[in-house]
């Protein structure tokens, strides 16, 4: 793994906002893990081994483990069971093959977004029964399966809510996908030769909503091919803490406000609020790696790609989002 230092300047002191050398265990701590609900209530797809965490996705979980993420499986209905300990929920047209999503379920998982959770949907082609998920998709002015696509992204969104998902991916590709759909205030974010592969929503201070025409690119026949493990962690990491979302709202419990932080989010400069005596906090990316040393006063980052990410002080964390 190559990482890439950037070189910035606090404009308070002058000092260089100096790269830090990851020595292996500075990684953000995790003072909990981020629960996603994967929803088997309306059936596994068997061809051979069926489409389930246990058969299919076996090494998403593994990799997403890694990275601070547990899974839950349900069979009895996201109507009938307490989400608060979940910030994802995926529902896999691969897990919902044999019966459609009702309206109470509909209900509770625009509800669950309403409060600041995230959805990920994962749909395919039209020879699949992706009527089953339109009725939780059309809340969110979402439809799947309208027609046929390329397997590969050729090209993805400008708007900087959503490239941080694309973020280190020239190459993501499923098998068989299926063309979708979307009106404001959802968007496409990715097509394949113009037609719509993936499509996102993020509205102000609600969780994120993805929607991707394949349920074949993490599973573990393909999760290997091109960048397709970088996309899944983007994916994951956009759901965790959604650029939609206050900045506080995923942050630690207890945070303190002797670390303040403005703008945020921000463009270029971001100015850093430490106790006196304080010589600087860490910068973190996504993925738990340390990337600057920051220092009290303004912070010149305009060189850091876009996206999130977190500054540690001691034990406190602040979320923070960079954009265009």
């Amino acid at each position: 793994m190559i990482l890439a230092i950037l070189l910035a300047i606090n404009l308070t002191t002058g000092r260089e906002v100096s790269p830090f050398a990851s020595s292996g265990n500075d990684a953000i701590p995790n003072d909990k893990t981020i629960g996603v609900l994967w929803d088997y209530t309306h059936g596994l797809y068997c061809p051979g081994p069926c489409y389930s965490l246990e058969a299919r996705y076996t090494q998403l979980v593994s990799i997403l483990n890694g990275q601070g993420y547990t899974f839950t499986t349900t069979t009895a209905g996201v109507n009938n069971i307490d989400l608060s300990p979940f910030r994802i929920i995926v529902l896999c047209l691969g897990s919902a093959w044999n019966s459609a999503y009702t309206a109470a379920e509909a209900d509770s998982l625009v509800s669950f977004v309403n409060r600041g959770g995230s959805l990920l949907v994962l749909s395919d082609n039209t020879s699949c029964p992706n009527g089953n998920l339109n009725p939780v998709l059309s809340r969110f002015n979402m439809t799947a399966g309208v027609g046929g696509a390329g397997d590969c992204f050729t090209s993805t969104t400008a708007n900087p809510i959503y490239t941080p998902i694309f973020s280190g991916v020239s190459q993501a590709c499923g098998v068989a996908t299926g063309a979708i759909s979307a009106s404001s205030p959802s968007e496409v974010i990715a097509w394949t030769s113009g037609t719509p592969l993936m499509a996102g929503r993020c509205e102000s201070n609600k969780g994120g909503v993805l929607l991707i025409g394949d349920i074949n690119h993490w599973e573990n026949d393909f999760i290997g091919n091109g960048d397709n493990i970088r996309f899944m962690i983007n994916v994951f990491n956009w759901l965790a803490w959604p650029p939609c979302l206050p900045t506080d709202a995923a942050e630690s419990p207890g945070l303190r406000p002797s670390l303040c932080v403005s703008p945020n989010p921000f463009r270029d400069i971001v100015s850093l609020g430490l106790p006196a005596g304080a010589e600087g906090a860490l910068l973190y990316n996504p993925a738990g790696l340390p990337v600057a040393r920051l220092f009290a006063g303004e912070n010149d980052l305009r060189e850091l790609p876009d996206g999130v990410y977190f500054i540690k002080y001691g034990d406190q964390i602040r979320r923070l989002v960079k954009v265009k």
